[in-house]
């Protein structure tokens, strides 16, 4: 039977999507109108990524979310407090050439 864990000081809530979204909210306007003076008529403004169309040059605004497999999991937070030892030594760089972009 597994021991129950105690969460000591550490509070978390929904992870960090309330913050991306208060930001794109925020930023959404000035970006679409930046856009349109920079692309004018050469692309068309797409207000959703599912409104794009095959061949069709426009552009969006949104936030992107970068899948990185070396990036730290929040869980390793954790470790010290069920015991844990890391094996490897943190990276400086946490990119690597298979990471990939994602909208969110």
């Amino acid at each position: 039977m597994p021991t129950p864990s105690l969460l000591k000081s550490k509070k978390f809530s929904q992870q960090y999507s309330h913050i991306y979204n208060k930001r794109l909210l925020q930023l959404r306007a000035p970006c679409e109108v930046t856009a349109a003076l920079k692309f004018g008529d050469s692309y068309a403004y797409a207000a959703r990524a599912i409104a794009l169309e095959v061949g069709q040059k426009c552009y969006l605004v949104g936030t992107l979310y970068k899948t990185q497999k070396l990036k730290p999991s929040v869980l390793d937070e954790f470790k010290d407090d069920v015991g844990i030892v890391a094996t490897v030594e943190p990276l400086s760089d946490y990119t690597a050439d298979d990471d990939s972009l994602g909208m969110r």
